[in-house]
């Protein structure tokens, strides 16, 4: 098992400070390639919250040091 390409919709990455991305929206218009790196669950109010951490290529200034979260849908 490795790492897995995937495309999202970038326009909704460019403001992304840190948080699990939830907006269905990125997985429309397919305009940027990803890498699915992994993933994890996060205890939230409302229970478990599934999500994939993907490294996005923008650098290690962008998002989490280059990652990001997005929820599993």
């Amino acid at each position: 098992m490795g790492p897995l390409g995937a495309g999202v919709n970038g326009k909704y990455l460019q403001f992304y400070k840190g948080e699990i991305l939830d907006n269905p929206a990125c997985n429309s218009d397919l305009t940027h390639a990803v890498v699915i790196v992994g993933f994890g669950v996060e205890e939230t109010k409302s229970g478990k919250e599934e999500y994939w951490i993907l490294k996005n290529e923008w650098g290690n200034f962008w998002g989490e040091k280059g990652y990001f979260s997005i929820k599993k849908k």
